[in-house]
């Protein structure tokens, strides 16, 4: 009787990679046997990349465009470092799109391939304010990727308050001690949080 037989298996994670030769043997109804060989060759499976020591500094920031904020973590490949392809941080929230870390010690990222990562922005001040999720993907040269996320929080920038005008009469006063002089000083702020002291 002739048929063909299947079968179908995996590849545990302890083989090692190379050539590898799996022996089969044929056994018939009255016991006589039939030997072959086929040779398969196990290839490293591919790892993705780690993410760890993921940070903002500073924790909070405001919404004004000036102030700098960096976000910054560690990848490793079980690869090798070499294996890694682009590391991207996602700041779609902060109306800032997808942009690339990088490891060159410019970057609030420490020194040049040292496996941290960083990227240092700004926030506009069409950002509300509110706590915000940074995404951090990790890709390496085959596709495999990890993500990571951490928090920004944005809060509102506070402007200084302005001096419109001031006044005084009357403008010449003697040093009589007795004189009342009147000091009028028209104070704007834009904030609406209010004044807490005018200094003379």
């Amino acid at each position: 009787m002739d048929g063909n037989f299947t079968l179908t298996f995996t590849v545990p994670a302890g083989i090692t990679p190379g050539s590898h030769t799996i022996f089969v043997r044929v056994f018939d109804l009255e016991g006589n046997t039939a030997d072959g060989s086929v040779t398969i060759t196990v290839e490293a499976s591919n790892l993705p990349p780690t993410i760890s020591e993921l940070s903002v500094s500073p924790p909070e920031v405001p919404n004004d465009g000036m102030t700098t904020a960096a976000v910054t973590c560690r990848v490793e490949d079980p690869d090798g470092q070499g294996d890694i392809g682009s590391v991207k941080a996602d700041l779609t929230s902060l109306n800032l799109g997808t942009l690339d870390m990088l490891d060159d010690g410019g970057h609030s990222d420490g020194g040049i391939g040292d496996g941290v990562f960083g990227i240092e922005f700004t926030v506009p001040a069409t950002v509300l304010p509110a706590t915000y999720s940074v995404i951090i993907t990790a890709t390496d040269s085959s596709g495999a990727s990890q993500s990571g996320t951490v928090k920004l929080t944005v809060v509102a920038y506070n402007h200084k308050p302005k001096i419109i005008s001031a006044d005084i009469d009357p403008q010449d006063i003697p040093n009589d001690g007795v004189t009342v002089a009147n000091l009028s000083v028209m104070v704007s702020d834009t904030d609406g949080v209010g004044l807490s002291l005018i200094h003379i």
